[in-house]
């Protein structure tokens, strides 16, 4: 009867779809093509292989798991992805993307 009561809820889940952001490519995808200061607060400017232009702010989606800008330095952007395993531990991995390169992730 417990699984009854919760098999229509797991049944819509799988339809319900999240729209992304076009940002939120694969890091091989998106390429940092610049950094600006804007008052006191950094901006990063990308591009995407389609060559479209695109600014991100701190606490931006970016990435294809959800990831979000945790820093912007002068030479590169922090991405933070946060995301739990099997047993419901939290995993956190770090990104880094680098002005005219990418960098593998940090393990």
């Amino acid at each position: 009867e417990a699984v009854e009561k919760y098999k229509s809820i797991l049944n819509s889940a799988g339809e319900i779809e999240i729209s992304k952001t076009p940002l939120q490519e694969d890091y091989q995808l998106i390429k940092l093509k610049g950094i600006v200061s804007i008052k006191k607060e950094r901006v990063a400017l990308f591009e995407t292989l389609e060559q479209t232009g695109f600014s991100a702010r701190k606490g931006d989606l970016i990435g294809p798991f959800f990831g979000q800008i945790d820093d912007i330095q002068p030479e590169k952007v922090i991405i933070i992805e946060k995301s739990r395993n099997y047993l419901g531990v939290p995993l956190t991995r770090q990104h880094s993307i680098g002005l005219g390169k990418d960098q593998p992730p940090a393990q």
